[in-house]
């Protein structure tokens, strides 16, 4: 993690094959019980080249991580704060 700016978002930097991907995290409030969580992924270099796959792995990856982190929230007991979310890539 290079940037924590809790409650609001977070950074953390990784690899991906020899590019640098940046991803960026930010909590957009809907309303009293709603929240949006934004995630903006960015890399140097031609990573647009393969951009697509890279969005279709992640967004895998996503798909399933979304729904481990809500079960893991409702048995923490946090079922009546719990946010939808509205995904995107």
């Amino acid at each position: 993690m290079t940037r924590l700016d809790p409650p609001t978002s977070w950074t953390w930097v990784g690899p991906f094959l020899w590019w640098t991907i940046r991803y960026d995290h930010r909590f957009e409030p809907l309303d009293e019980r709603h929240t949006r969580l934004v995630w903006t992924v960015a890399a140097d270099g031609r990573l647009w080249l393969l951009g697509r796959v890279f969005a279709a792995a992640y967004g895998r990856n996503l798909d399933r991580a979304i729904p481990n982190l809500q079960r893991e929230l409702d048995a923490a007991g946090h079922a009546g704060n719990r946010h939808d979310h509205h995904g995107g890539a």
